[in-house]
């Protein structure tokens, strides 16, 4: 069996990561989504992965709670320093980074739904 296991339509948390991290190269086009991971859905009806994976991530954003939506935006969307957000917030360091580290997975759980449970699967059957 492979080192990686693949299933279509699966987002890992890295590569939501790491798309968020070039949110704002990958809209105005100067970085692309292939750069940033080795897989994403393939085109659809003319839509490239990159997009479809933007509005994807984007319609997950706009699911998250306030506050971890608000953390979210301000560091990867509006690249604010997080100084900045946490004084704005009224939040310390602490509550802004688990609140972005609540972000990737909300999001992840979003995009993949009822496709991490298979993932896992998957994953105990390779380490067997």
């Amino acid at each position: 069996m492979e080192n990686n296991i693949q299933i279509e339509g699966y987002m890992s948390r890295k590569a939501i990561r790491k798309y968020l991290e070039h949110y704002n190269d990958i809209k105005r086009g100067d970085y692309s989504w292939k750069e940033t991971t080795s897989t994403g859905p393939k085109v659809y009806d003319g839509i490239s992965g990159g997009q479809l994976n933007r509005i994807m991530i984007d319609q997950a954003i706009e699911k998250l709670p306030k506050i971890v939506q608000a953390c979210c935006r301000a560091r990867w969307i509006h690249d604010l320093p997080a100084k900045e957000t946490t004084k704005l917030l009224k939040i310390s360091r602490g509550m802004y980074n688990h609140h972005c580290a609540a972000a990737i997975e909300l999001i992840h759980e979003h995009i993949n739904g009822s496709t991490i449970g298979a993932m896992k699967l998957l994953q105990a059957i390779k380490d067997e």
